[in-house]
């Protein structure tokens, strides 16, 4: 009871999450949930650390050759 309880606490809180993935087809929800945690891994703050070489090379002048 105080498990259910919590559970309804935190759902009736859902727009203080970014995402909300609704469990009532498990593969449609393992399928989101995946989603999610690629998602989070393109983040700028992600990305940006992971391709920090790549990027600085990208968007640094390069002389021009005659």
């Amino acid at each position: 009871e105080h498990r259910l309880s919590c559970a309804v606490e935190d759902m009736q809180h859902y727009v203080n999450f970014d995402y909300i993935i609704i469990n009532d087809d498990f593969n449609k929800a393992l399928h989101e949930l995946e989603a999610v945690i690629t998602a989070n891994r393109l983040v700028l703050s992600q990305q940006a650390k992971r391709h920090q070489n790549l990027i600085q090379d990208l968007i640094t002048p390069q002389p021009k050759q005659e």
